[in-house]
């Protein structure tokens, strides 16, 4: 768009539109060009430039600002591409460190379930995380990451049963993700803690699924109105069956370092009796 004389446009002259007003007498604009960032047809932005007298820019001057405005395209892509591979990177580097955990000879399930919240927390750009395990029918945090040391004691204190009034029990009641953008929005969310103490605000849940049973939930939280991305998301799920597996290795090992009695079946502290989860996990 080029506009030789910005103060005869019907925006300005006419409408009197606040932003061309603002443009015209405040920065002085007079003679306008406008040249639009396009990759593969879509617009991802413009480049606006202006003169504070009526001198329209020449054909060579408009050729120039839209080779500019190219090479913007292309920096931003490359940007981008850049952005995908950094965070390639991060994931495969703390999967990694999760598989070294885990393959350790002394299995340490504690460890493991830190290692993820920790992991989970720097690669999706959050603040905390935590996760809960199922003990009969209610759910109890086992690993925290970047709590406030209040709000951790809050949480350890107490268990939290499926239902709509948590984000881990409403993970756990669904099986699903639950990807809230703003708790202190949120009308079902009946844990004032999370915002006024945890400072919470975007969280997201997902849960531990075990051949389809919910045996624990895993949060990603940010203290800022921020939304997850769907990549994010999908993170966070591979984190979740991570520890899946690390749960069912640690119940392998500390039930084969048990003798067991004559005539009786070890017990799975995952399946333990409950009326919504009667069937036993098979670890």
């Amino acid at each position: 768009m080029h506009v030789a004389d910005f103060t005869k446009e019907y925006a300005y002259a006419v409408e009197r539109h606040p932003m061309a007003v603002a443009g015209a007498e405040i920065a002085g604009i007079r003679t306008l060009l406008v040249v639009p960032m396009l990759k593969e047809g879509d617009l991802i932005g413009n480049i606006s430039i202006y003169r504070q007298e009526v001198r329209p820019f020449t054909d060579k001057q408009i050729a120039l600002v839209q080779n500019f405005a190219a090479q913007a395209v292309i920096a931003i892509e490359n940007a981008r591409l850049l952005n995908e591979l950094h965070e390639s990177l991060q994931q495969q580097t703390a999967t990694a460190d999760v598989l070294k955990v885990i393959s350790r000879a002394a299995f340490d399930l504690q460890t493991v379930l830190d290692t993820l919240a920790e992991s989970a927390t720097r690669v999706c750009n959050g603040d905390h995380a935590g996760l809960t395990m199922r003990e009969g029918d209610v759910y109890r945090y086992v690993a925290t990451y970047a709590l406030a040391d209040e709000f951790f004691t809050f949480l350890r204190n107490r268990t939290l049963a499926p239902g709509r009034d948590t984000i881990a029990g409403r993970t756990a009641l669904e099986g699903k993700v639950v990807h809230v953008a703003d708790l202190a929005a949120d009308p079902e969310y009946r844990m004032p803690e999370a915002v006024t103490v945890g400072k919470i605000r975007t969280t997201l849940g997902v849960p531990l699924l075990r051949d389809g049973v919910v045996i624990g939930t895993f949060t990603v939280n940010r203290q800022r109105v921020e939304p997850f991305t769907e990549r994010q998301i999908e993170l966070v799920q591979t984190f979740a069956d991570q520890a899946v597996i690390a749960i069912a290795a640690g119940l392998n090992a500390s039930m084969s370092a048990l003798p067991p009695k004559a005539g009786t079946r070890l017990a799975c502290p995952l399946c333990a009796s409950s009326s919504r989860f009667p069937r036993p996990c098979g670890v």
